[in-house]
């Protein structure tokens, strides 16, 4: 009987022990340097103490600009022993991400069909795809505006859903109105005004669109369409470089040409200043003949010279006047 009692005290003990009321341990959430946290209470006495995540202004009361947040909980009984329940936090943290996204919606060609990008059609009813580059993001100052509206979505899953249809329906409209050829021309023009209000409309909302632009030309459901533009292409691509290639040899013959002719003056010029440097030295042989049938004049005793010399510029010959004895 004795031993049954000290089983019995030491099975309470152990029960007791099993049965406490678990640790009371507070969330820790730290907040990184892209993102924005709001603290939001998510009880009260009374249903005119609970505050409604119903404006903008009470967001940007709730925001908060500490990196580390504690979030006490209170204990929650579910059942009627005193430890059956559970902690439950009193207040919740909501980040917002400031990282800028980017987005490509780009068009392809799989198994013979058009995927991908953004597809309208133009008043003619030709079907065709344009590629398009977005990266958006949102401001600080923004974040309560952006948190009041989409409260459970990342700004990149609004780019890809919200932003993308608008997108859509707004080239759809300008494409809409213009014939194939003026949308190949007018594209860019199209373009600008779906993107002016794409932008307004958005910053309404906390998102600012830093880039919006089109990527690439225009992209044709039919196939065929598609290799006549391509081969139209091609064949533009052809003759211009057929053009550029007779410009190229044009360029090469002009300044082939402006050498010979410059090579032709330097010897024109070379020739003169050979025949003027000729004439040069026979005008001083010449003087210097002079010079000499002067001295030798001076110096003649009167006598039957008993030589004679006879020459020109390259031989001279020499003459016995007098009969040798």
């Amino acid at each position: 009987m004795k031993n049954k009692l000290i089983i019995l005290i030491a099975f309470s003990v152990m029960l007791s022990f099993t049965a406490c009321k678990p640790y009371n341990r507070p969330d820790v959430i730290e907040i990184q340097n892209n993102e924005t946290a709001f603290l939001i209470p998510l009880e009260g006495t009374s249903k005119s103490g609970q505050k409604s995540f119903d404006s903008v202004e009470f967001l940007e009361d709730a925001k908060v600009a500490t990196k580390r947040i504690m979030v006490p909980k209170r204990w929650f009984q579910k059942g009627r022993m005193y430890f059956s329940g559970e902690y439950i936090p009193t207040l919740k943290v909501i980040t917002v991400n400031r990282t800028p996204m980017t987005r490509e919606w780009q068009p392809k060609q799989e198994n013979g069909k058009l995927v991908g990008g953004v597809g309208v059609e133009s008043r003619d009813s030709i079907g065709f795809a344009v590629g398009i580059n977005i990266t958006a993001q949102i401001e600080e100052p923004d974040t309560a505006t952006f948190l009041y509206y989409y409260p459970s979505k990342e700004l990149h899953q609004i780019i890809d859903s919200n932003i993308k249809a608008d997108v859509q329906a707004g080239l759809s409209r300008e494409f809409g109105k213009r014939d194939l050829e003026d949308c190949k021309t007018q594209k860019n023009e199209a373009f600008d005004v779906v993107k002016a209000e794409i932008v307004e409309k958005y910053k309404q909302y906390g998102i600012t669109i830093t880039s919006l632009g089109l990527a690439g030309g225009l992209w044709f459901e039919d196939k065929e369409i598609q290799d006549s533009i391509n081969a139209a292409y091609v064949a533009e691509m052809k003759i211009k470089q057929k053009e550029q290639e007779k410009d190229a040899q044009k360029f090469e013959n002009e300044r082939l040409l402006s050498i010979a002719e410059n090579e032709r003056k330097q010897a024109d010029i070379f020739a003169q200043a050979a025949e003027a440097r000729k004439k040069m030295v026979q005008t001083e042989v010449q003087m210097k003949m002079v010079e000499a049938f002067g001295v030798a004049v001076s110096k003649w005793d009167g006598k039957t010279p008993e030589t004679l010399i006879l020459g020109g510029e390259a031989t001279n010959l020499l003459y016995q006047l007098k009969p040798s004895e």
